[in-house]
């Protein structure tokens, strides 16, 4: 549990306000991706109907 606080403080510490932009559009791209792909899997189910 010690390494885990350890590790946590140091990428808090590595995160500055470039790299915050950065984890910002990367979480967003994994959102659209996601909803891509549940948009493509209902498309397919309706077809198949």
């Amino acid at each position: 549990m010690n390494e885990f606080k350890k590790e946590y403080k140091n990428l808090k510490k590595s995160i500055n306000s470039e790299n915050t932009n950065l984890i910002s559009f990367l979480i967003l791209g994994i959102l659209l991706g996601r909803l891509v792909e549940k948009y493509k899997n209902i498309k397919k189910r309706i077809i198949k109907k």
